[in-house]
């Protein structure tokens, strides 16, 4: 504890006993007092009388304090720590105005003190057997109201309950009442320490139930709770003073206790945190893994989709371009292969954040089932919507993700329903002023689950096999859809009778919304005459296909092979918009963007437009890409609308 225990445990003693006499006589007070150690007398076995023409007999023997009776210390006799005995030490003083105190450490034993043969002092019920004796854990302050020259000790010890018996700590004699207020320091501080954990174990359980259950949060508020517990079963063992009638067997078994499972618990959260760090390793290189994938796939498929449109719109022969609609559809499933694998790990790291707006639910649902019109026509499905309840107007939610989600379900439900009805349900399950929960399901009368099979239908990867159809896709779909789904605060749910078709449904919160107000005058389209575009690509087929996308769009535009290029075609012409590829040789796009933006504030100019072109999608990179300063960002490989899109947007932004 804070300035007692020190005194007990640490202080080196001014002078030591010598056979049973400590001569205290011309020493100097400090605030530490005076340890009274060394060498007591001592007879083992026996309970003298505190009496003074007790002190000596042929049953005495000397006896080091601190020390106990286990036969560890050096220089002691080797007693077994079960038994009794008396302690004697005579204190000689200087004649002193002023009281004095006693501080006596807990020693695990039972006890009985007296000076100068009156009782001052006792802890437990000292006997000499296991059933006589009755140990307590505490330390005591006294204050003795007289103070003569010469102070008689006699201690009567019993230990048949504690691996150490005896005096194992020294008694601190001390001037005035500084043992007294001491160890009411002490004891506040004890229970300060106390309080201070219990209410960081509060802060950690109001963390883990508010947050997202994170094991760890738990286990440092059950460990900072078993550390308080332990400032008031140790030490002062304040929690004595509370409970007088408190077992010693129980406060002894209960602080081992604590020692033990807060070892477990701290072994606990060190493997806890080495995972952690194991897992950001790995999503590390997940991560490293992943966009050194998507680079490496959409460069090439880059060359093959750009060159393909350019050759769709460049033919007139019927089967040449249905051969090119054929490549670009197989382009177009291995696009949207990488683009299930990129989303899988976004959402698995949970590192993309939804993008909230207005939405139009109604609007949405129907634009869906014309995405899927043609397909379920060719397959003999019918196609239809169901609302039910008052459809709101708008809604906040991230349309691009919920449409995500539909597409999956409505695509998983194609492929297994050759012919009947696939229905689109929208139903309101309760609304408010301010939200609404819907209530959206996917119900088809195809080929059905089995229902050893609907257990992994949502894991990755995972394609039905076992009935009686082709497997065919990647496998993610489901998996995506669930996670988005649960991402958005809802889960999804399976309803399945093998033969009998499938019903998918998830119940989603929306915010309700007005609708947004139109732009009553709407911001002309530059022409791309108007436009001057510098375009910087390391890559030889990537910058043709960008200079044929250019040209064919009718803009003013330069194309330069890396990014020293660019910049020295940035000191010599002026431009308004920039398309720069991220990975290249020397400098980089975010390089070059960066300097774009750096002599824009030297200049005092206005604020030209960057257009990203990259391979590298993944959270981080494109997290990178916006600090860098850019407007837009175009993954490859490129499409030609969605550029000339793009362009228009950041142009009319910017005007």
């Amino acid at each position: 504890m804070l300035a007692l225990a020190g005194a007990a445990c640490k202080q080196t003693p001014v002078r030591t006993a010598q056979n049973g006499v400590l001569d205290l006589r011309g020493q100097k007070w400090t605030l530490q007092g005076f340890l009274l150690a060394g060498e007591w007398l001592f007879a083992p076995q026996h309970f003298s009388s505190p009496e003074r023409e007790s002190f000596s007999g042929e049953n005495i023997r000397p006896m080091l304090v601190p020390g106990g009776w286990n036969g560890r210390t050096p220089g002691q006799p080797g007693l077994p720590a079960d038994g009794y005995g008396t302690y004697f030490l005579r204190v000689l003083l200087e004649p002193a105005a002023r009281p004095v105190s006693l501080y006596l450490p807990n020693v695990h034993s039972a006890y009985r003190l007296y000076i100068n043969g009156k009782l001052v002092a006792g802890v437990g019920q000292p006997g000499k057997n296991a059933a006589e004796s009755v140990p307590q854990l505490f330390p005591l302050a006294i204050e003795l109201p007289d103070t003569p020259a010469e102070l008689f000790v006699v201690v009567q010890v019993s230990n048949f309950h504690h691996r150490n018996g005896g005096l194992w700590k020294a008694p601190v004699l001390m001037e005035g009442r500084a043992a007294l207020t001491g160890w009411r320091i002490d004891l506040a501080a004890s229970w300060g320490e106390f309080g201070l954990y219990v209410g960081m174990a509060l802060l950690f359980l109001a963390l883990y139930l508010s947050m997202r259950r994170q094991p760890e949060l738990i286990y440092f508020s059950l460990l900072c709770l078993l550390t308080a517990l332990r400032a008031v079963l140790t030490g002062q063992r304040s929690l004595v003073y509370l409970f007088p009638d408190l077992p010693f067997h129980v406060n002894y078994a209960l602080a081992v206790f604590l020692v033990f499972i807060g070892v477990a618990l701290g072994l606990r959260v060190r493997k806890i945190a080495l995972d952690k760090r194991r897992i950001e390793a790995d999503y590390e290189a997940r991560n490293m893994f992943f966009s050194t994938i998507s680079h490496e796939l959409r460069t090439p498929l880059n060359a093959i989709y750009g060159t393909l449109q350019l050759m769709q719109d460049s033919v007139n022969d019927a089967g040449t371009k249905k051969q090119i609609s054929a490549m670009r559809h197989g382009c177009d499933v291995l696009l949207a292969l990488i683009n299930d694998i990129l989303d899988l790990a976004r959402i698995s790291a949970q590192s993309f954040t939804l993008r909230h707006s207005p939405v139009n639910l109604r609007e949405m649902l129907d634009a869906l089932l014309q995405v899927f019109d043609g397909a379920a026509t060719a397959g003999r499905v019918k196609l239809s919507l169901h609302l039910e309840g008052t459809i709101p107007d708008f809604v906040i939610t991230d349309e691009f993700r919920l449409k995500q989600v539909f597409i999956n379900l409505i695509g998983n439900a194609l492929k297994f329903t050759e012919q009947g009805e696939i229905i689109l349900g929208c139903k309101v399950v309760e609304s408010g002023a301010t939200g609404a929960d819907i209530l959206f399901s996917v119900t088809d009368t195809g080929i059905g689950i089995p229902e050893e099979e609907q257990k992994i239908i949502f894991d990755e990867f995972f394609q039905a096999t076992s009935v009686g159809h082709p497997p065919g896709g990647t496998g993610l779909g489901l998996a995506i859809a669930r996670r988005l789904v649960r991402f958005m605060g809802g889960d999804i749910y399976l309803e399945s009778r093998q033969g009998s078709g499938s019903k998918f449904s998830f119940q989603l919160h929306f915010p309700v919304t007005a609708a947004p107000q139109l732009q009553t005058n709407p911001k002309p389209v530059p022409t791309p005459g108007d436009l001057r575009i510098l375009a910087a690509e390391d890559d030889v087929v990537s910058r043709m296909l960008l200079s044929a996308f250019l040209d064919k769009a009718g803009y003013r535009f330069c194309v330069v092979e890396d990014g020293a290029q660019a910049a020295t075609e940035l000191a010599k012409n002026q431009y308004d918009v920039f398309l720069l590829d991220i990975k290249m040789p020397g400098l980089s796009g975010i390089e070059v963007a960066r300097l774009v933006r750096q002599r824009e504030a030297e200049q005092n100019a206005p604020r030209r437009l960057i257009v990203a072109i990259t391979a590298n999608v993944m959270p981080a990179d494109i997290a990178q890409i916006r600090a860098a300063g850019f407007d837009a960002i175009l993954a490859k490989p490129l499409n030609f609308n969605e550029l000339i899109t793009t362009l228009n947007q950041v142009a009319v932004a910017a005007t």
